[in-house]
């Protein structure tokens, strides 16, 4: 058992300055209001922004962190989605 969480904790080795690079999100800005722009999605397949997200991961991958939604007097809510990536 301690061989498969040292094997783990090497896979984890984010002390590597490139490796932390390609673990950074930055799904990039996004504008709602209590009118026109009701929703954003915070995912990379964005058409305004170049999004930052991490590489293919299995088992799951991260395609977003949720969605921002807005009601008619501007009260903002938010909705998580996808995976964590593990």
């Amino acid at each position: 058992m301690a061989t498969i969480v040292a094997a783990a904790a090497a896979q984890r080795d984010i002390t590597d300055p490139e490796a932390r690079q390609r673990l950074i999100i930055d799904p990039g800005p996004r504008i709602v209001d209590g009118s026109s722009r009701r929703t954003a999605r915070f995912d990379k397949d964005s058409e305004i922004y170049a999004p930052t997200f991490p590489p293919t991961l299995e088992p799951n991958s991260i395609d977003t962190l949720g969605e921002l939604l807005t009601d008619d007097n501007a009260a903002a809510g938010a909705r998580r989605l996808g995976n964590s990536g593990s």
